[in-house]
């Protein structure tokens, strides 16, 4: 009897331990819970109410951008109803337009090339020796200085052969008459290598080219020495149109190429009346030449007239 009553209390015990379990332990978390949060509330309450040290912050850029200087105001002006004004000012006369001033740095070969290109020789010469006298070694300044400025000496000699008489020469055929029956080749003699070129200005207005040209093998630019225009036993022939001939040589240390440029476009125009224009502009070209020979050693320049008659009951030679 007694062992019975001992396992019921047993039995009892452990039924209350287990109601008993649960409810303690949530009590004792809620119990630890409260006791740290006021130890951490308190020391949190105890820093905040220290004083702190001034911390000194550093410059931020600002984000706006600064307001640009003010300029200073000027009258306003009347705007004229018509621009440009008909009459200048009566109180500020016209000025001239002022130079550009060009600096010796911005002096380059392909600037001075240009220049010549155009003609403008002694503008040409003007910018070399600024751009030499800032660069003494500037490789293609000295040479374009050089092309210009050295001595080019050509010998143009005038050969014919008048009613096949014999032949003659002359440098300076201005009272010479020929006729269809009188064939004629031409003599030059660069004292250096050089760009050649001659033309003929016919009595009929047209212009040919005689060098280059496919009836002399000697090609640009040539060589020092004689060369026979046409080459070899052959002769250049009159036309039965009377009037004036001329004939144009140009030589030069550099290549032409604004005149081998018009002589291409001569060549391939098919209209007559631009033809005409591009020869005006060929001729014009040919006087520039004729004008810069003074100034510039490295370019010859030679013209040969002769009056050209036609023929009177002969048969051409």
């Amino acid at each position: 009897m007694r062992g019975i009553w001992r396992e019921y209390w047993i039995l009892l015990i452990k039924e209350k331990l287990k109601k008993l379990i649960l409810p303690s332990i949530l009590l004792a978390a809620f119990i630890l819970i409260i006791v740290f949060g006021h130890y951490f509330f308190k020391s949190y309450i105890e820093r905040a109410s220290k004083p702190q040290e001034p911390v000194e912050e550093l410059a931020k850029p600002s984000a706006e951008k600064p307001s640009p200087p003010k300029l200073p105001s000027f009258p306003e002006q009347p705007v004229s109803e018509k621009f440009p004004p008909e009459k200048p000012s009566a109180t500020l006369p016209e000025q001239p337009p002022e130079k550009i001033q060009i600096s010796e740095e911005e002096i380059s070969p392909r600037r001075v090339y240009r220049e010549i290109y155009d003609g403008n020789y002694d503008r040409a010469i003007d910018l070399l020796t600024k751009g030499l006298k800032a660069n003494p070694e500037e490789r293609n300044l000295k040479i374009l200085y050089s092309q210009l400025m050295e001595d080019l000496k050509v010998d143009f000699r005038f050969s014919y052969l008048p009613g096949r008489r014999g032949i003659r020469e002359t440098k300076a055929p201005t009272s010479l008459v020929l006729t269809a029956n009188d064939p004629y080749y031409l003599r030059v003699n660069p004292s250096d290598r050089c760009y050649l070129y001659v033309f003929q200005l016919t009595s009929s207005g047209d212009l040919k080219q005689l060098f280059p040209s496919p009836r002399v093998p000697t090609k640009n630019p040539v060589p020092p020495g004689p060369l026979r225009i046409p080459d070899g036993p052959d002769w250049f022939y009159l036309d039965n149109i009377p009037g004036t001939e001329y004939i144009y040589l140009v030589a030069t240390r550099w290549r032409h190429e604004a005149l081998e440029e018009l002589i291409a476009r001569t060549k391939a125009e098919r209209d007559p009346e631009l033809k005409r224009e591009l020869i005006e502009r060929i001729l014009q070209r040919l006087d520039l030449e004729n004008k810069a020979t003074e100034g510039i050693p490295g370019l010859v320049f030679g013209m040969f007239q002769f009056k050209h008659e036609a023929l009177k009951n002969e048969k051409k030679f």
